[in-house]
């Protein structure tokens, strides 16, 4: 594995990691003739979505970019390629189009309406696909008590659960109603309180140049002092009743709100309080979220290992008593859906109830990762892999990326777990006629494990597809992301497997080439002409073709359609956002140069 050097130190307060995640979301009850997302992987790293039964047997095939879950109406949201993007839709329970995909986005707005947008303009459908209304140049929220916030060419104002105007776009800016209230921005910058008909019940004594105000929760709304930079609490009629104190304040949700006092704002120092500013759980903590039905979750970090303490964190469970309910064993604390919240513990994840105690007769799944009940069935995504599992744990339907190169010929997914910070999926190769060349393959693919001293103090994820597979010739595509725990962002890799099936040789890039040919030469050069004519469309540095000093002998490659492709990481000659930068070169480019009786050109050229 490349050996991946940095002096990343910036704190990163949140990483997702997910090379394999469902391309859905939103967990809701399922009925008995309820439908299930699936993923299909085609082996290259093409992943499309379909719906199962409880039984696990295929019902609406795999034909999606990205699936989500049928709702009330039998309706459910989809997306395929589009042209140039994804496009949406929205199917019914047969697998028919009620709405055409053709939209960039669309999403309930209620339970019988949907909001779909088209570049800079919002419509908002009803079950039978028709469009109810049409705004040009507008954005629209979701409804909260009965109102949507909209914006229209940069001012605000309000929609009810029909689609109809009730506040006229007037604002600078509108929050979400809350307790009866919205709290809007003047056109003059001030802070005003209004109710549901649009009419002013106070203007308040600030503007948005002094704070930013929230929503109302609980009688009290959180603001931003921009001069001071903390946080406090103001009341309905404007009065602060929590001066600005704290490095962060959140709402109110069952009489507590989560503060943090530590004067760095890093997160270190968290605590509950009451709307008096009276602390119920001590700001002792790296971390608390709030976890629905009056509960939350409090993180404490390991004051042994030198990085922030929120990444070490060990969740317990908290009532609105500041009762601890469970001791700090958790590694995550999901919200909770229903009566139940999913729990990490270590590579075990399962349900707890609302005392802290596992749900009783639901599995434990072996692995990290979320679990949510759905109906009759257990979603769950493990190890970056979904699958349903019934109650007593056993398994209905588990994705795998397994990929059959050929009638009895494989390549298997192979999974290493040690630690919850290192997850890493490889290839093997099965059905081979020689067991001999097998074996040696796979002695090569075996992932091998990172020093166990690393585990605490980053996180590393592997992951796998076949790039492509011709005649004797098999590439595998390995790639990962490593994110040491505290940095400004984590650093991906890439390495690709060229593999003789025949032989069990790997190839490298010189291998591809006459002996003596000056091969190097002539690459760097085709690769300068790209880089001087398209370094724009590249994202490379704009020094980057003065600074090139040439490919390296051990140089990252792959082959793909026909030609050779010269790839690079980020920061070798472009920004981290611009990712691997790739040259590709035709074999028509470099044909007198090329090996034609050597083995790796053989390998796809019998």
């Amino acid at each position: 594995m490349r050996k991946i050097v940095g002096g990343i130190i910036a704190l990163f307060l949140m990483i997702t990691v997910s090379l394999g995640a469902p391309a859905w979301s939103g967990a809701q009850a399922a009925s008995s003739e309820d439908l299930y997302p699936f993923v299909q992987t085609d082996g290259a790293g093409n992943l499309t979505w379909g719906y199962l039964d409880e039984t696990g047997n295929t019902v609406i095939s795999p034909i999606y970019q990205s699936v989500e879950k049928f709702d009330e109406q039998g309706l459910a949201v989809v997306s395929i390629k589009g042209n140039s993007e994804y496009v949406y839709g929205l199917i019914n329970r047969s697998g028919a189009y009620v709405v055409k995909p053709e939209y960039d986005s669309i999403r309930p707005y209620t339970k019988k309406l949907y909001l779909a947008s088209q570049g800079e303009n919002a419509v908002l459908l009803n079950s039978q696909g028709n469009i109810v209304h049409r705004f040009a140049n507008s954005s629209i929220h979701e409804p909260a008590e009965g109102l949507a916030v909209f914006s229209q060419n940069d001012r605000y104002g309000y929609l009810d659960e029909t689609g109809s105007i009730v506040v006229q776009p007037q604002y600078r800016y509108a929050e979400a109603f809350s307790e009866g209230i919205g709290v809007v921005t003047l056109t003059n910058g001030s802070y005003a309180l209004i109710d549901s008909k649009g009419k002013l019940i106070r203007e308040l004594p600030f503007t948005d140049e002094a704070i930013s105000l929230g929503a109302y929760h609980e009688g009290l709304a959180a603001f931003y002092d921009k001069k001071s930079s903390l946080y406090g609490y103001i009341d309905k009629q404007g009065k602060v009743v929590i001066p600005a104190k704290y490095r962060y304040a959140s709402s109110f949700e069952h009489g507590l709100a989560s503060v943090n006092v530590d004067p760095e704002g890093y997160q270190e120092q968290l605590g509950l309080i009451t709307p008096k500013g009276e602390y119920v759980v001590k700001p002792d903590y790296a971390v608390i979220s709030y976890v629905n039905n009056g509960l939350w979750a409090v993180g404490k970090g390991d004051e042994a290992i030198d990085i922030p303490l929120h990444y070490t964190a060990k969740y317990a469970l908290v009532n609105q008593q500041g009762q601890f309910l469970t001791d700090f064993i958790y590694d995550e604390i999901a919200p909770f859906e229903g009566q139940y919240a999913s729990v990490q513990e270590g590579l075990h994840t399962y349900l707890i109830d609302q005392s802290g105690k596992k749900a009783a007769n639901l599995p434990v799944l072996d692995g990290v990762g979320t679990i949510a009940l759905q109906g009759e069935l257990l979603e769950a995504t493990i190890d970056n892999r979904l699958r349903y599992v019934k109650r007593d744990g056993t398994n209905v339907w588990q994705e795998k990326r397994d990929k059959e190169l050929q009638p009895g010929l494989f390549v298997r997914e192979k999974k290493v777990r040690p630690h919850p910070n290192y997850l890493a999926y490889y290839a093997v190769v099965e059905g081979l006629a020689n067991k001999q060349v097998e074996q040696s393959i796979n002695n090569r693919l075996t992932h091998e494990v990172s020093s166990a001293e690393s585990f605490p103090v980053e996180v590393s994820e592997y992951d796998f597809n076949v790039a492509s597979y011709q005649q004797n010739l098999l590439v595998i595509h390995n790639s990962g992301y490593i994110y040491p725990l505290g940095a400004a962002h984590g650093m991906p890799s890439s390495e690709y497997a060229h593999i003789d099936l025949k032989t069990g040789q790997f190839y490298q890039l010189k291998d591809l080439f006459k002996p003596g040919s000056g091969y190097e030469q002539k690459l760097n050069e085709l690769i300068l002409s790209q880089m001087r004519k398209d370094a724009e469309e590249l994202g490379i540095f704009p020094d980057a073709a003065e600074q090139f000093t040439g490919i390296r002998a051990d140089q990252d490659f792959y082959i793909e359609n026909d030609a050779l492709n010269i790839y690079f990481y980020p920061y070798d000659i472009g920004p981290y956002a611009a990712g691997f930068i790739t040259f590709q070169i035709p074999f028509t480019d470099i044909q007198e140069l090329i090996d034609q009786n050597g083995a790796f050109w053989k390998a796809f050229h019998e």
